[in-house]
């Protein structure tokens, strides 16, 4: 799939920030269906219609601290989320966990990097992909839009069931304490089918954001203990995502749910000996 160009432009390390006039409207949101999908853009609605078949991860950024970087290509859960955002001088920039905006889901969110955090925002038409190891029926997406946008539009396109579809935001109909504004766009798929690949982008506009948050469902019940490769057993094929979980100085969610098995809240040598025996 292809992903929407990335918009480039000058500020600290060559990218600006957008605010203009807000304008506030109340709507009704109600799911639309397309084809082999369902497109949400309301997070509670998202929510209860996944029903409790599955496992729902949710990522929220607040295992880790502010300042930490999130290179493309890292794991979250089933996931990898790549990107290739740039600076005016071609440069690549990470994405970075800031706390310095409000969100909807306390504390922190992710934005490109920055040493300004009031600059550290998604510009209009940047894109970050989403790669599943393991399929998963459901993604939605928690945008945050800076003070005083206008007319933001945001987009999860995935591919289902071997097609492409496209689901897109509604009008903001809240206002954080700073004036902020969150959009919601999930999709679910009908019974039957998955998605192992989406990317969350914006259209052109005159529009800064972050991401608050990122929630999918698995096509597994439940964690299982030592089941680092998330697919629904722990056998020896966990060796490698195991060890990436002992290595990484990142804290991911799943990490610590499946090689966590001291139950200490870290995945560290205490937790050697036990996966070991799990998977002989």
């Amino acid at each position: 799939m292809t992903s929407k160009p990335h918009k480039l432009s000058s500020s600290f390390a060559s990218r600006t920030v957008f605010p203009t006039a807000s304008l506030l409207g109340l709507t009704f949101f109600c799911p639309t269906v397309l084809l082999a999908q369902t497109a949400y853009t309301d997070k509670a609605a998202f929510i209860a219609a996944l029903g409790n078949g599955s496992l729902v991860i949710t990522n929220n950024w607040d295992a880790n601290q502010p300042g930490d970087l999130i290179p493309s290509g890292t794991k979250i859960c089933q996931g990898l989320l790549t990107y290739n955002i740039l600076t005016a001088d071609g440069e690549p920039l990470d994405l970075q966990i800031f706390d310095y905006f409000d969100t909807t889901t306390p504390l922190n969110y992710i934005g490109p990097e920055s040493p300004e955090p009031r600059r550290a925002l998604f510009l209009a038409s940047d894109s970050v992909m989403l790669t599943f190891d393991q399929p998963v029926t459901a993604i939605g997406v928690q945008f945050v839009a800076c003070p005083g946008t206008f007319e933001a539009s945001f987009h999860i396109t995935a591919i289902v069931g071997g097609t492409e579809f496209t689901a897109d935001s509604g009008p903001s109909t809240t206002v954080l304490s700073d004036w902020s504004e969150p959009y919601f766009v999930g999709i679910i798929a009908d019974p039957g089918e998955t998605t192992s690949e989406a990317t969350i982008w914006s259209d052109e506009g005159l529009f800064s954001y972050s991401l608050d948050e990122i929630i999918f469902q698995a096509t597994i019940p439940a964690f299982v203990l030592g089941d680092a490769n998330l697919d629904g057993t722990t056998d020896v094929l966990d060796v490698p995502a195991f060890v990436d979980a002992l290595l990484d100085s990142y804290t991911d969610m799943c990490d610590v749910a499946t090689s966590d098995l001291n139950i200490d809240g870290q995945v560290n040598g205490n937790d050697v000996q036990t996966f070991i025996e799990l998977i002989t």
